[in-house]
């Protein structure tokens, strides 16, 4: 097996992440430095950043939901000047964050310690598409708005929007299908849009509940097979009204 794929299979970091490290010269193996393309079966004496992985038993494959406070930063190294992941307490096994939220944004943020399903997930060929809301400093222009929804079509845009919806005069919420929020406020720069607030509030049909920022929770067998493509995660009744774009869906609903 490839060193980066077992690193990922113990859970030790994303392939993506464990490359980043083979090709940074900070991991040996037997004493030697690795280098990509390197075998391991795991009875080797691997060292990463000076420290040596421990050999045990894998732990079970789990997924984390964080409610992601603003102004910390999703890498996984302690930082004097800003807070990371790292300032918080996920219990004892090594997990790491699918995909990134950007500092100045806060809300559902998930993290794994199974490096295979880390990979699918914050892969562009997803199908789990995140949702966010946003609050801007001024209503953003009809023109624009019609790029996000698709109507209109400009070159050099790298992110595709599904069920844009409109809170409030400042305020919106859709599902990103693919790019990051850093290639919206792009396009939004040249119109004087600035955002003042970003949160990321479900990942498909998984959502925050009641989680208060700081706060997590494991993902349950049945949020993990929705995770896996197994099968859809259940829908809990929480009470609030159901918003249907469909006017036949929801005269249906109503009967």
């Amino acid at each position: 097996m490839r060193l980066q794929k077992f690193l990922t299979e113990v859970g030790y970091c994303s392939r993506k992440q464990a490359e980043g490290l083979i090709r940074a010269g900070k991991i040996t193996l037997n004493g030697k430095k690795a280098i990509l393309g390197d075998k391991v079966t795991g009875d080797e004496d691997i060292v990463i950043d000076g420290q040596k992985l421990e050999k045990k038993k894998p732990s079970p494959k789990k997924v984390i939901l964080f409610n992601k406070p603003k102004d910390v930063d999703c890498s996984l190294i302690k930082n004097p000047w800003v807070k990371t992941l790292m300032d918080f307490d996920f219990g004892p096994d090594r997990i790491f964050p699918i995909g990134k939220l950007d500092q100045d944004a806060h809300g559902l943020l998930l993290l794994t310690n199974d490096g295979a399903l880390g990979n699918k997930l914050a892969s562009p060929e997803c199908m789990h598409a995140p949702e966010y809301v946003v609050v801007v400093n001024e209503p953003i222009i009809e023109d624009v708005l019609d790029v996000f929804t698709g109507t209109v079509k400009k070159e050099n845009v790298k992110f595709r929007m599904d069920s844009l919806k409109q809170l409030s005069e400042t305020s919106y919420k859709f599902k990103l299908l693919e790019g990051r929020i850093k290639h919206i406020k792009k396009l939004c720069d040249p119109a004087g849009v600035e955002f003042t607030d970003i949160k990321r509030t479900r990942f498909g049909s998984i959502g925050l509940g009641e989680l208060a920022a700081g706060e997590w929770r494991e993902l349950n067998a049945d949020e993990m097979s929705y995770l896996n493509g197994e099968e859809p995660a259940p829908v809990k009744k929480t009470g609030r009204r159901i918003l249907f774009r469909d006017p036949k869906a929801a005269k249906g609903a109503k009967k």
